[in-house]
């Protein structure tokens, strides 16, 4: 009898146990392709017991999971990693990125919102401050090697119009934008009577040639008195190399 007396408190305290909800920790980075790569580990939950695992991320903490949505129904780990395009993105812009798990049972549960600003990033990998020069139609490299940073060397338009230089080899560069540079693609201009704010003007001025207009060229504000230029492989006629029909690539830092 008091065997019986002493096991019914504990038949009674673990049928009262509470079990642990799922606790869901969520990371968020940007590779070198300009994807966000999402990481959740779950906790508390075995996979067997869940439908899906989905990232989302808005302007809002509290936006909708349907808001630029990736999700998969794969699910053998507590650790769940997916890549998002970052296509719809503002660079420099604050997002706000959760992670929702849906289980078997029916349950939909949701993290805690984690902030991440969307960086620019070129669809071609350059090591900083290098440029090359290669000749069209062939894989032969003119010329390459490292730079300086750009400095800005003069003003126009009552300073509204930033000069900046840097060299490439033998090769004097120049960049014109309108206004400080910030984080955005520009197109390049191959005049600056007309030049918008998201365009750039940018000639080697070693011979006169301009880069066609038309390019995109991303530029990113580092935050700390620089800024980045990158520009991925464009075609250009430039008489200062041989042969003149030219791919010309590069990523300079500059300073403000």
């Amino acid at each position: 009898m008091k065997f019986l007396f002493f096991t019914l408190p504990l038949l009674f305290l673990f049928s009262c146990t509470k079990q642990e909800d799922p606790i869901i920790s969520l990371t968020v980075t940007q590779n070198s392709f300009g994807q966000f790569v999402l990481t959740a580990n779950l906790e508390n939950i075995s996979p067997s017991k869940l439908s899906v695992v989905g990232f989302s991320a808005g302007m809002t903490p509290n936006h909708f999971i349907q808001e630029n949505q990736i999700k998969t129904e794969e699910i053998t780990s507590n650790e769940v990693q997916l890549s998002m395009s970052s296509a719809n993105f503002v660079p420099g812009q604050t997002y706000y990125f959760s992670c929702f798990i849906g289980t078997k049972s029916g349950k939909l549960i949701r993290s805690a919102p984690v902030t991440f600003s969307a960086e620019l990033t070129a669809p071609c990998n350059i090591m900083n401050n290098t440029y090359v020069v290669d000749a069209f139609g062939s894989s032969g490299i003119i010329e390459s090697g490292s730079t300086n940073n750009a400095s800005l060397t003069s003003t126009s338009g009552g300073g509204l119009y930033k000069h900046y230089t840097v060299q490439f080899g033998s090769a004097m560069y120049k960049f014109i934008f309108k206004g400080n540079p910030t984080s955005q693609i520009y197109t390049t201009v191959s005049s600056t009577s007309s030049m918008g704010l998201g365009q750039v003007f940018i000639q080697n001025t070693s011979s006169g040639a301009v880069m066609y207009s038309g390019q995109d060229v991303y530029v990113t504000d580092n935050n700390y008195g620089t800024f980045t230029i990158t520009k991925c492989p464009y075609l250009n006629y430039d008489t200062y190399y041989f042969p003149t029909d030219v791919l010309v690539s590069f990523n300079v830092t500059g300073n403000y």
